[in-house]
């Protein structure tokens, strides 16, 4: 295939993900992939979080119950930048790897005056954030990482 898509954090699930990852690259010429990382929040799944009772994670399994007694689990692997950019560059060239939920423009607030020009704040403000996004401390704090791959 010319492109191949593995989104909602799929890997984050798959005990091997170095198989899936050499999936990908047999099947596909180029590949989108979003990775739910190390700093993002604990996320329940098909469940609202106000109904989870009790939880608890061991190693990469997440076990939870909810106020009705329904016990879950799932494998639930968190990445962090470099994790998944080694894991992908052993198979593939990265064409770009970032933080897709950084969030650096959330200090417009703080920013703003009457004076402020706003639209010169908001372009440094995306330069900041564009710039910060590809760092491996920075893309470890959002929720999302994304990578974009390709056949070597």
């Amino acid at each position: 295939f010319d492109l191949s898509i593995c989104l909602h954090d799929v890997l984050n699930h798959i005990i091997d993900p170095e198989t899936a990852i050499r999936e990908i690259d047999r099947v596909s010429q180029t590949n989108i992939t979003t990775i739910h990382t190390i700093g993002g929040p604990r996320t329940f799944y098909t469940v609202d979080p106000r109904e989870v009772k009790k939880w608890r994670k061991k190693g990469d399994w997440l076990h939870f119950t909810t106020h009705d007694g329904t016990e879950y689990t799932f494998h639930d692997h968190l990445f962090d930048y470099n994790e998944i950019t080694g894991l992908f560059s052993v198979q593939r060239r990265i064409i770009d790897a970032y933080g897709i939920d950084v969030g650096v423009s959330t200090n417009l607030q703080e920013k703003l005056t009457p004076e402020t020009d706003l639209d010169s704040l908001l372009e440094t403000l995306q330069a900041e954030e564009d710039k910060i996004k590809r760092q491996p401390p920075h893309a470890n704090t959002a929720e999302h990482i994304l990578i974009l791959s390709e056949k070597r």
